[in-house]
């Protein structure tokens, strides 16, 4: 179990250093080729391609994002795939609105090409607002597929 939540682990951090990087092609690398991620009030993003923003560079909506690595917890695993929970912080400053996002996810991860990387992510928004959460913007309890 441990290589295993070692391997995660990592797979975590990069993903957060890809983002708070604002590296688009390190980001959509943590993804599996065919991979996916699906977020609160956002289209579906599927393929490396889409996650990337290659088609549309726009989409790529992480510029000035900060996350810190998450917590998280391996519901279920096997020696190459795992089912995680993973709780972030994100702070965000898109279009020169900054934003204190609180969001759950449900991931899929799978050994590829020798590393741990996402095959899904469903993520839920749990609080967007303020950092001081005076806001009024909480869609918690998250919806029910969590």
């Amino acid at each position: 179990m441990s290589d295993i939540w070692n391997g995660i682990n990592s797979l975590y951090f990069e993903y957060c250093e890809a983002i708070n990087s604002n590296d688009p092609l390190r980001y959509s690398m943590t993804f599996c080729e065919d991979g996916e991620i699906r977020m609160t009030g956002r289209n579906p993003m599927i393929g490396r391609d889409a996650i990337r923003g290659k088609a549309n560079p726009e989409d790529f909506g992480l510029k000035f994002l900060f996350q810190v690595p998450p917590r998280f917890h391996i519901l279920e695993h096997a020696a190459d795939t795992a089912k995680v929970r993973a709780y972030t912080v994100e702070i965000s400053n898109l279009r020169g609105v900054g934003t204190y996002y609180l969001a759950n996810y449900l991931d899929e991860c799978v050994m590829d090409e020798g590393v741990w990387r996402f095959r899904k992510r469903l993520g839920d928004v749990l609080y967007w607002g303020s950092s001081d959460m005076m806001g009024d913007q909480f869609t918690y309890p998250a919806p029910a597929r969590f």
